[in-house]
């Protein structure tokens, strides 16, 4: 029998990332990871990208020289919004993207990079276990937990005091702990891997308010269409490269399954041909699918000592890249529901605390992805839910995990008082975005487009602020969504100036009422703990304003990357 402080069944990425986190933490702590090596793994390579809080996840955990040199840099989320999708001769595009970002993040060629993960676990000290788990007993009421695997032909019992599934879609411990909601409004996603191709830059016509102070290629690309839209992620650059290119839809919105390339094609070749043409320029390498996959789980932690993260928890839309953000988010939770208990500091409610901010957090980012579908299609309303969404996330979302709100109990129970299920100052501005889209369209043009409100206004790429201005931060997202509303009020004449005066007071009044929580609860902000303690220090001292240098790339074939002037070209209209 072998016994442990933490047993991590999976050894994947979410299994990495928890495992990582812990005895990064916590040298101390015996973690165990039981599961295959990354070779061995058989799961779907889908080609995956970071954004914010997963970059400095890793880099806090030591990884940052791997992916600096190894992994394709990432310079955030760029969408194309077709003029006319109704018509495949017009390849005119508006194009959504920030001008640039200060945290940049990386592609993830994830064999490479899982394989990375396990070799900093073992330097940090974690225990690797090749095997499968073959029983498992939760236990309850401080029990430990068992698990029986096999290793080299012989049965090996393990008990810890604390488990975590990170088992992915299987959910081997998830299915007997908790229950599993399949949500009404599926997804599906036909996706693969294309190499040696000729990408589409010279097939379209880009227009976008300023030009970018970045390589465009070397971005996260998002085409959008009638309830779907497809993702293209650049893995490799240079002489052999290669990329993931996926189509994810809701079923009950567009009806036609897509199993094949030649669905993909048939369908692709009517709304955005070039990227048609850059797959028929290249080979193809391997095709997945998921049908229907969406599910989420009711519960995420136990004070028995077990845990669920990542796919273990819920299936997510890839739509903006943060499926890794929010494992982030789980794997500082775990960990600070370990130490307290570990220290006989965990008080009754915190792990209801952080297991209703997680769902919180997951099932709001989440249901917004899914509206968005109804309204793909348009173009000015798809990029104003864009703005909208980047709008909460860079000042609100960011500052606030930076700090620890969604990782520190005392954090979380507050910010569940002001969580509103619904966001009902959000939707008044979908309503308005389509007012306004009405107002432009549909025969859309750049024009009409720069007359909405600006991208680059709206973001706060400087999230990463001090305790002591984290509310001062936030209250940021009221007087950018109050900029929004009245200027998509200004575009439709303010025929409904009545209608929307309630909201622009409320986003005038409630910064009044968030700036005086650390006078009205400092308890609550005395104990917030920044999740990642190197970076946060890093990013708000003497340094601040340093970048991190540049490193040069390697990649995956061992070959520089190309310059800048020999990419595909950089031009706005």
């Amino acid at each position: 029998m072998m016994e442990t402080d933490v047993l991590v069944v999976g050894s994947s990425l979410s299994g990495m990332m928890t495992t990582l986190n812990l005895k990064h933490r916590n040298p101390a702590l015996d973690v165990t990871v039981l599961g295959p090596l990354p070779a061995d793994e058989k799961r779907p390579l889908v080609g995956e990208s970071l954004v914010e809080p997963g970059i400095l996840f890793f880099r806090e955990v030591g990884l940052g020289p791997h992916l600096d040199r190894m992994q394709v840099l990432k310079n955030g989320l760029t969408f194309y919004h077709k003029f006319d999708l109704s018509n495949p001769a017009d390849r005119a595009y508006t194009v959504l993207a920030p001008k640039i970002l200060f945290h940049k993040a990386r592609q993830l060629r994830r064999r490479e990079f899982d394989t990375a993960c396990r070799e900093k676990a073992v330097e940090l000290g974690a225990r690797m276990i090749q095997g499968t788990a073959d029983e498992i007993q939760i236990g309850t009421n401080g029990a430990k937990h068992r698990v029986v695997t096999v290793v080299q032909g012989k049965k090996v019992e393990i008990r810890s005091r604390w488990i975590v599934d990170a088992t992915g879609r299987s959910r081997l411990i998830g299915k007997k702990v908790t229950s599993y909601i399949r949500p009404e409004k599926q997804r599906s996603t036909f996706w693969f891997r294309l190499r040696n191709f000729k990408p589409f830059f010279e097939h379209i016509d880009v227009h976008c308010r300023r030009r970018w102070e970045f390589d465009p290629w070397l971005t996260t690309h998002h085409f959008m269409g009638r309830g779907y839209w497809i993702w293209c992620i650049p893995l490799e650059i240079g002489e052999e490269n290669l990329c993931s290119i996926g189509f994810t839809y809701r079923p009950d919105l567009f009806a036609r399954r897509i199993l094949s390339i030649d669905d993909f094609l048939a369908q692709v070749d009517l709304d955005h041909p070039a990227i048609s043409e850059m797959v028929r320029s290249g080979e193809i390498v391997d095709t997945q699918m998921y049908l229907d996959y969406f599910y989420k789980s009711e519960r995420l932690y136990s004070e028995d000592g077990w845990f669920l993260v990542g796919d273990a928890v819920r299936a997510v839309d890839p739509l903006y890249s943060n499926g890794i953000s929010m494992t982030t988010v789980q794997v500082g939770q775990i960990a600070e529901i370990i130490e307290r208990q570990r220290d006989g500091k965990l008080r009754p409610g915190d792990v209801s605390a952080l297991d209703q901010v997680g769902i919180a957090v997951m099932e709001r980012a989440q249901r917004e992805v899914t509206e968005q579908y109804e309204i793909m299609h348009d173009p000015f309303q798809a990029s104003m839910r864009r703005c909208l969404n980047v709008t909460g996330w860079f000042n609100g979302f960011l500052p606030m995990w930076w700090n620890g709100f969604f990782t520190t109990p005392e954090a979380a129970r507050l910010f569940i008082r002001f969580f509103r299920d619904r966001d009902e100052e959000a939707e008044s501005l979908w309503t308005l975005a389509g007012e306004a889209s009405a107002a432009i369209g549909p025969r859309y043009d750049q024009k009409g487009f720069d007359r909405g409100p600006d991208l680059d206004m709206l973001l706060n790429l400087r999230f990463d602020c001090a305790r002591k201005d984290v509310m001062e931060v936030v209250t940021r997202t009221f007087k950018r969504r109050r900029d929004m509303r009245l200027n998509l009020l200004a575009m439709t004449g303010y025929r409904n100036l009545l209608r929307e005066a309630p909201r622009l007071i409320s986003e005038t009044i409630r910064p009044l009422l968030f700036r005086m929580l650390p006078i009205l609860k400092p308890a609550v902000f005395a104990a917030l703990r920044p999740p990642l303690q190197n970076q946060y220090v890093r990013w708000t001292g003497a340094d601040r304003e340093v970048p991190e240098p540049e490193v040069p790339y390697i990649g995956g074939y061992g070959r520089p990357t190309l310059a800048l002037h020999e990419r595909p070209d950089n031009r706005t209209r």
